[in-house]
Parts: C-alpha cells; sequence; structure tokens
C-alpha cells in the first residue's frame, strides 16, 4: 500500500510515515500537490474525475509518495492521472500554503505547454476523461456546483498570479531556504539595469543554486534604495554593530566599486499564501 510522508509544523521531514487513508497524527502534515496546464490558447486542461473519486470536475494532483519531494510527487501525478511525460523545468511552483485543519502542506503549479490530449493513457481508477477548457467553460462547471470546490478556490488565487510581471533571481541554499520559510523578508541587490524593471506588485520567482530545478515565488511588497549598502541599511535597522556586519556581508558578494555605479536595493517581500 502507498505511503506518505509526515512533516512537523515548520514543513521539515520528521523521518515517519502513514499508509494512504491513515489518519494523520497530531502536529504531522502530508503534503497535496496540484497543478494547472494552460495552452496557448488560453485553455486549461480538465479533467473528470472518476465516479470512485466523486465524479466531480478537476485539475491533476494528489500526494507524493514516501521518499518524494514536491516537485517530483507533480511529475508523477501528471504521468499516473494523464499519462504526460515532463521535466522539472516545465513546472513552475506559484504558491505554498499551510491548513492547520486538514494537516496538509499545499502546493500549487502552473505549466503551459501544447499537446495532443488523444493519445494519452489516462488512469481509469481516477479519469474519466480530460478536456481542454475555456474560462467561460470553467465558470459554467463551477456555477452548476460540478467542479472540484478545493481546486476552484485554488485556481481563484492562481489567475490573478498570471497576469503579473516575473522577474527570475537565483539564490544559495541558505538565503533561499530563509525566505521560503518566512525568516527573510527583504532581499538586497545592486540597483542595475535588471533591477531597475522591478515594480511593487511584481512577482519574483527565486531559483535554488546550483541546480536552479527548486523554485518559489514571492510578491513584491516595497522598494528601498540608497547610494550604498550601509545607507540602506542605516534606514532599516538602529543596531551599529547588525548594519556593519550586514555591509561586511555584501561586499563579499558585490565590490564596492559596482556599488558606487549602481546604488543599492531592498526588495520587501511576502510568500505567495
Amino acid at each position: 500500500m502507498e505511503k506518505r510522508d509526515l512533516y512537523d509544523i515548520n514543513r521539515n521531514l520528521t523521518g515517519e510515515t502513514i499508509f494512504k487513508d491513515e489518519k494523520i497524527p497530531k502536529d504531522r502534515y502530508i503534503l497535496v500537490v496540484l497543478v494547472f496546464i494552460q495552452n496557448s490558447k488560453g485553455e486549461f486542461l480538465i479533467q473528470k474525475r472518476s465516479i470512485q473519486k466523486d465524479g466531480k470536475y478537476a485539475s491533476t494532483g494528489g500526494h507524493p509518495k514516501s521518499s518524494e519531494n514536491s516537485i517530483q510527487g507533480m511529475i508523477t501525478e501528471i504521468k499516473e492521472e494523464i499519462g504526460l511525460d515532463i521535466s522539472p523545468e516545465e513546472l513552475q511552483l506559484f504558491y505554498s500554503d499551510r491548513d492547520d485543519t486538514d494537516q496538509v502542506f499545499f502546493d500549487l503549479y502552473y505549466m503551459k505547454k501544447d499537446f495532443d490530449i488523444q493519445g494519452l493513457v489516462l488512469q481509469k481508477e481516477e479519469v474519466d476523461f480530460i478536456e481542454w477548457d475555456s474560462l467561460d467553460k470553467i465558470s459554467e462547471l463551477r456555477s452548476s456546483g460540478k467542479f472540484k470546490k478545493e481546486h476552484a478556490e485554488a485556481f481563484d488565487r492562481l489567475l490573478p498570479l498570471l497576469n503579473k510581471k516575473i522577474h527570475k533571481m537565483k539564490l544559495l541554499e541558505k538565503p533561499f531556504n530563509n525566505i521560503k520559510n518566512g525568516s527573510k523578508k527583504i532581499e538586497f541587490r545592486l540597483y542595475d539595469d535588471k533591477r531597475k524593471k522591478v515594480k511593487v506588485g511584481d512577482l519574483i520567482e527565486f531559483s535554488k543554486l546550483p541546480d536552479l530545478t527548486e523554485t518559489f515565488k514571492v510578491e513584491i511588497t516595497n522598494l528601498y534604495k540608497a547610494p550604498t549598502f550601509k545607507e540602506l541599511f542605516e534606514k532599516l535597522y538602529t543596531d551599529k554593530i547588525e548594519i556593519e556586519n550586514k555591509v561586511k556581508k555584501m561586499y563579499e558578494i558585490y565590490s564596492p566599486e559596482k556599488e558606487k555605479k549602481y546604488g543599492v536595493l531592498g526588495i520587501e517581500i511576502q510568500l505567495l499564501s
């Protein structure tokens, strides 16, 4: 029988597992993944779930198996349910959330891809058929109560984000994890030509070095500009030793010459949840 990994409240793996349909223990969580796939016509790939599953219309998703991370689990679900092979680079993680009532962590992915659905082999135990549906058709399905409620709510959160501009930035593992877990809320960069394009309300997709396969998105909530890192940190912090240490760390990444040439920028961000 299929096993699932258990996480603590901070989304750390505990080393514990449960079987499918087994009750989640207290203070433990499982992972749920979901993807919305859109083609170049603006249509979304929607599946009609089998009667055993509830017979509703929905998107593709499920629970990663034990030892799978989020993106591996998402790739497995897509292959198993609709018979489509994809690569990790095709998936964009748009937001993550935690539901304490249902004891789940939830990752929502998006993928834009054109393909012929006629030759795909479906998982008949779970999927009756798949189709490309317009936004109007999805709205009709929802109005008639035929669309899975949780997937409809996720769709509502995704759609506004698709119209936002996305900037891509790379991070080493430690700052990547600190932003992802919410402990770091301002990213500091040179105010170069690339950074001059960012605006409040835009999204940033951070990719973790070195392989860049793990990503997540945040929304820009504020921008802080200054000629130097010291002047910028003096605007944001009061402790002189903390300011000195932060300046030293920035000079390990950027030279004073580049700082003088471009100026600096603090990008305040919030996780998409």
